[in-house]
């Protein structure tokens, strides 16, 4: 019924057919693309699990997300996943899974491929493992601050699907089979090659292995058998390989012995010298005793003679490398490791010489304590690293004072020592010298500086000025240092020969009479020295008369008035005038009987320091009289401008209640005994107010004891107990035990150069509590350019701080932290390590074109990853061909660890492209196929037997190359050569010898010949040029050449080559073929009918073909000889080639001169004398032998003459 009618299937039922094969093939072909793809997928996420445990010691939530987007980013939902160790320990596979039973990490996915119902699909079950590197590290520990994952992600179950799918449901596309085994060898050793095969009951069925580190599938051949090259990165006994196929499956027990260690060699330096205290890292590579890196979870074994610092432990190989961080250093001066894979294998040493560190403390001491100003202090210190030790030789201290940079000093042995400058030391009182390293680590010392003689004296003053002979004048000033410092003890001062003595304070003070009216000078000098002038104006009289105080200087305390002051008017006798009005600060008065006017009054005086009040007589314009006032502040009243500093202040500490001590008029009072009380603490030691050449400045320091407040502050005179401050308070905390801490944000002391590393500063209270708020400074070194950020950050809510150095620089490296925490310095340091971070692998971009011709460029584009899938940043990387013929690119990634660049092959063949990055390299998984260019260059060679002559053959070969020197082959080369040759020899077209009359050509034992008078023509080749022949695979073109046979033609000959565009040429020098030695046989015996030979020999021993010949023949008798009796050659010229003989017949007829001639060209002759003409057989007579009786000896004789070169032979 489906068939057509002419009785085929008919059209439409075929095309059901067509359709359904087409979607079953393309449903199998779907799976076999997605299936191997998933399974890589898989097997990539389970590695980078494994990566996280082996360095983290757990799987982290920062890996666990990376492997989240890696399984989206391909198609696969996270939550379908398979995880295997099984769900029940999920829960905590944030825990150290490395140090668990657990051989591998398993991850398994349910497919959903369509079935040939459009609306159904079925599972299909793939599955990956990688094998768990046993993890030294401790999760959560002190050392450890890894982000460990606390729940697992991964919900799937093996062999079905997250919708509750029964384990193994639906249909499998690939066949599976129903049975399964294995050929399995009972050991095999780690990190080689194990062939293991077998068979199955079902031809092209999916096979599964997994055990031992190793996992794969492979498809069964058309017979059922399998085989896997199994590489187990797992060593140890009874390991579990199970094979499956389906429902079928197999387990094996293999115990897998480790490959032992071959070399161990260090990429640190060995032996390396490290600062006491300062991290390092041990790092090197691993291999076999093949050569081939250790396999990946191989442990190596430290063990080391310091076992405080470095106690004997174990690590993993990764990529066959190995590292050990020791993040404290060590504290011995040597230390030495010993690194093996087993106490028996072969071990090596690494050693470590301990260097001093970076400063951790420093003291300061100054001698003398206290000196005069101008002179000089000796600083002297210590500069201590880790555990006290001394710093490194060399290291730099700077000192200042106060706030000035004074100079730097040295180490040698920890200690240091700097003298400072007397001219420093100028100001007196005390003097902080401050000493400091580089990293915040700083100590001071106090100088008392006491001030130096008097050297000048500054507000010098008179009151009252003008003054009135015979009346007083007040002189007040400071004496002074040549700094401008009061001097601080008593001096007796030269007043114009008088002395006057300075207080304590270098106040001087005194009354001075001027009894001579004028401008008056007194000069102060001290040891012969003038050290100040003071100029008094002394009235002189006006018309006669003169008005004076009756007291000239008047001294009151602020707030004071001066009363009863009286003037005296006198003539120039000194009798007084009576009537004249004398008017005095605003006030009147009449002259008495007596002279005196007054008495007068000033008003309330307020203002410290000395004046002078002036009285006149209005009606005598110039009479003036003068009193000098001096004003004293009054007493204590008031601390003006009070401050107490730092407020609050921790308990324990100093606080400084400071201020100008004033009275009730706000004039400063120095001198002034000051004390200081309240809840706080202790009452204060008093203070004298006057302090650092400033008037009533004052400052009190306090010490905080009793936690609270704000404690009022009870200021006061320590004589009169006046309250001088009624607002002035403090607040003590108590110790805060502020703890500043540093972390990396990783986790790890190591951090990759040119790649950001985020480090943590956290400070808290002593109750671990954040305190927020606070200025953190960090600095960094050696690497001062590892661009930290200048401004210094501030702590958040949860006191912590970050901040990014990105190092340029490999090896130890201390980052440090400051803060100021509540008047508490804190500072604190860690310690790292740069290195160049470790590839792990190379995700390929572009690469091409592949083949690509040499000499061309080959783009070549990736992305280099670390160990735990992260981009290398910045970092050097180097593109190469392992064969060689390019060179080596260097250049840097970028930011994304991407890189581009272009290589130029020039060795042709199958190469192996290579990227490497510090001690790794990877390759490249495709060959690059490099194909030569075209010709661009040649040479010419000729290969022969020298010498070259005519009629020689000789080989000419032709070598074409490209630009980089390449053999190119299968190019065609047309080759021509000039004259004299006969072009190609082609040994195809051989013409065969000839007679030259037509009859036969004979031959016999000499060769062939022609019946005379008939010559032989020889054979001949015929010749083509020029030729075209295509080069070998070597690159070379080959035909052979023969020079002329026309032996005349000798010469130059110039060979040309011509490839495209290339021409070649190159000459070869062929020579005459002359001849050099004959051959000579048969012509010694008597003559008979046996032949007789002489052959013509060139320079290589070969007969001469074509060579003009002369031979004459004749015979001499014994007692007679008749000259005109001749027996010669018959006339005959012939052309012979070698090896043909001509035979010359000769007889009795020839007639002619003695040695008759006959010209021929020959390589050989041969000659044949027969018994009819035997000279035995002729009458004497018939000769003219006329003997008598006698026989008749006859002489034949032979000339024959080459090149005017002649040889007789007799016979």
């Amino acid at each position: 019924m489906f068939k057509d009618d002419r009785g085929g299937i008919d059209p439409y039922i075929a095309l059901i057919i067509s359709i359904t094969v087409l979607m079953v093939g393309l449903i199998f072909g779907v799976e076999a693309l997605i299936v191997p793809r998933t399974q890589t997928t898989l097997q990539t996420a389970a590695e980078m699990l494994v990566k996280s445990e082996s360095i983290n010691g757990c799987i982290t939530t920062g890996t666990q997300k990376a492997v989240e987007n890696y399984l989206l980013d391909n198609q696969l939902d996270p939550k379908k996943v398979f995880f295997s160790p099984p769900p029940s320990s999920q829960s905590a596979y944030g825990t150290d899974m490395g140090s668990t039973s657990q051989p591998a990490i398993t991850l398994g996915y349910d497919l959903n491929v369509f079935a040939l119902s459009p609306s159904k699909t079925d599972p299909l079950y793939v599955q990956a493992q990688a094998p768990i590197n046993k993890s030294s590290y401790t999760p959560n520990s002190a050392n450890n601050s890894a982000d460990c994952a606390n729940s697992g992600l991964f919900t799937g179950v093996p062999g079905g699907s997250d919708s509750g799918n029964s384990p193994g449901a639906g249909n499998i596309s690939t066949p599976t089979a129903g049975s399964i085994s294995a050929q399995v060898p009972s050991t095999a050793t780690q990190g080689v090659v194990t062939m293991i095969s077998g068979q199955t009951d079902l031809p092209g069925a999916q096979v599964s292995i997994f055990g031992a580190g190793f996992s794969s599938t492979t498809t069964a051949d058309g017979n059922g058998n399998f085989s896997f090259p199994a590489v187990f990165t797992l060593a140890g006994p009874n390991q579990v390989l199970t094979l499956s196929s389906g429902s079928a499956s197999q387990v094996y027990s293999i115990t897998v012995n480790p490959d032992p260690v071959g070399s161990i060699q260090f990429t640190s330096p060995n032996p390396n010298a490290v600062q006491i205290g300062q991290p390092f890292v041990i790092a090197g590579t691993a291999r076999d005793t093949n050569g081939n890196p250790l396999p990946d979870g191989t442990r190596l074994s430290f063990t080391s003679n310091d076992q405080t610092d470095i106690p004997t432990q174990t690590v993993p190989v990764l990529n066959g490398q190995f590292s050990l961080t020791l993040p404290s250093g060590i504290t011995q001066n040597v230390a030495s490791v010993l690194v093996s894979e087993t106490d028996t294998s072969p071990a090596t040493t690494y050693s470590i010489t301990a260097t001093p560190g970076q400063p951790k403390s420093i003291t300061v001491s100054a001698s003398p304590t206290t000196v005069k100003v101008g002179n000089p202090v000796n600083l002297t210190g210590f500069v201590a690293s880790y555990g006290g030790m001394a710093v490194q030789d060399g290291t730099p201290v700077t000192i200042s004072l106060n706030d000035n940079t004074l100079g730097t000093a040295t180490t040698t042995g920890g200690h240091y020592s700097f003298t400072v400058p007397g001219a420093d030391l100028t100001q007196a009182g005390p003097n902080n010298l401050y000493v400091s390293t580089g990293n915040n680590i700083s100590a001071s010392a106090t100088v008392l500086v006491n001030p130096g003689i008097p050297a000048q004296i500054s507000g010098l003053s008179g009151v009252p000025n003008p003054v009135s002979p015979g009346s007083n004048t007040a002189i007040t000033g400071v004496v002074e240092d040549q700094y401008g410092n009061p001097v601080n003890q008593a001096y007796s001062i030269s007043v114009n020969g008088a002395s006057e003595t300075c207080d304590t304070h270098g106040v001087l003070s005194f009354s001075w009479s001027f009894p001579n009216p004028g401008m008056q000078t007194l000069d102060f000098t001290y040891g012969g020295a003038v050290i100040g002038a003071l100029t008094i104006n002394v009235n002189t009289t006006v018309n006669g008369l003169r008005l004076t105080p009756v007291q000239s200087i008047y001294t009151i305390i602020a707030g004071q008035s001066v009363t009863g002051i009286q003037f005296k008017m006198t003539d120039s006798n000194g009798n007084p005038v009576k009537g004249d009005t004398v008017s005095f600060e605003g006030q009147n008065g009449t002259t008495a009987s007596n002279g005196l006017a007054g008495p007068f009054n000033t008003p309330v005086l307020t203002t410290a320091g000395s004046q002078t009040l002036t009285a006149t007589v209005p009606s005598i314009p110039g009479s003036e009289g003068t009193v000098g006032v001096v004003v004293n502040p009054a007493a204590a009243y008031q601390l003006q401008g009070a401050t107490v500093s730092p407020n609050p202040v921790i308990a324990g500490f100093k606080a400084s209640v400071n201020g100008i001590v004033a009275d009730q008029y706000g004039n400063p009072v120095s001198g002034d005994s000051i004390v200081v009380s309240g809840g706080y603490g202790a009452p204060s030691s008093p203070s004298v107010s006057g302090q650092n050449g400033i008037p009533g400045y004052v400052s009190v320091p306090i010490t905080g004891t009793n936690v609270g407040g704000p404690y009022p502050l009870a200021v006061k005179d320590s004589t009169t107990r006046v309250a001088l401050v009624s607002s002035l308070s403090l607040t003590v905390k108590a110790p805060s035990g502020a703890t500043l801490s540093l972390s990396p944000v990783n986790g790890t002391a190591i951090a990759d150069v040119n790649t950001g590393f985020q480090i943590k500063a956290s400070v808290t209270d002593n109750t671990g509590a954040a305190i927020p708020d606070v200025s953190v400074s960090f600095s960094v070194s050696p690497d001062t350019s590892a661009g930290l950020n200048p401004i210094p950050g501030i702590t958040d809510s949860s006191g912590n701080v970050i901040e990014t150095a990105t190092f340029n620089q490999t090896g130890n490296q201390v980052i440090t932290a400051a803060a100021t925490v509540d008047g508490q310095n804190l500072s604190t340091s860690i310690d790292l390590y740069a290195t160049t971070p470790i590839m792990g692998s190379i995700s390929w971009g572009t690469v091409g074109p592949n083949p690509v011709v040499a000499g061309n460029g080959l783009t070549v584009a990736g992305q280099a990853l670390d160990i735990t899938g992260n981009p290398i940043r910045n970092t050097q990387i180097q593109i190469y061909f392992k064969e060689g013929g390019a060179g080596v690119q260097t250049l840097n990634t970028d930011a994304n660890g991407y890189f581009w660049t272009t290589l130029t092959p020039t060795v042709t063949g199958q190469i192996t492209l290579m990227a490497q990055i510090g001690n790794v390299v990877i390759q490249y998984p495709t060959p690059i196929t490099v194909n030569p260019g075209p010709p661009v260059s040649g040479t010419i060679s000729f290969n022969y037997t020298p010498p070259l002559l005519t009629n020689d053959t000789f080989t000419v070969v032709v070598h074409l190359q490209d630009a980089s020197g390449n053999s190119v082959p299968n190019v065609p080369v047309t080759i021509n050569a000039s004259s004299p040759t006969k072009a190609f020899y082609n040994p195809s077209t051989w013409h065969p010898d000839t007679c030259s009359d037509g009859s036969p050509v004979l031959w016999n034992y000499y060769g062939y010949y022609c019946n005379w008078p008939a010559t032989l023509i020889p054979g001949y080749y015929t010749y083509q040029y020029p030729e075209t022949v295509n080069t070998d695979a070597n690159g070379n073109a080959t035909v052979t050449m023969q020079t002329s046979q026309d032996n005349s033609k000798y010469g130059t000959i110039n060979v040309t080559a011509t490839a495209g565009s290339l021409n070649l040429t190159k000459s070869i020098y062929a020579d005459v073929q002359s001849p050099v030695s004959y051959n000579v046989t048969g012509f010694t015996d008597t003559i008979s009918q046996q032949s007789a030979y002489i052959s013509i020999l060139d320079q290589k021993g070969r007969p001469i073909n074509n060579v003009p010949v002369h031979v004459a023949c004749t015979w001499v008798g014994g007692s007679v000889f008749n000259p005109y009796d001749n027996i010669g050659f018959n006339n005959t010229s012939v052309n012979i080639l070698s090896p043909t003989w001509q035979t010359l017949w000769y007889s009795a007829a020839g007639q002619g001169n003695q040695y008759s001639p006959v010209d021929t060209t020959f390589s050989g002759t041969q000659f044949v004398s027969f018994a009819s003409l035997s000279p035995s057989k002729y009458q004497a007579s018939q000769y003219y032998c006329h003997m008598e009786g006698a026989a008749c000896t006859i002489t034949y004789k032979i000339k024959i003459t080459v090149n005017a070169v002649s040889i007789t032979l007799d016979f």
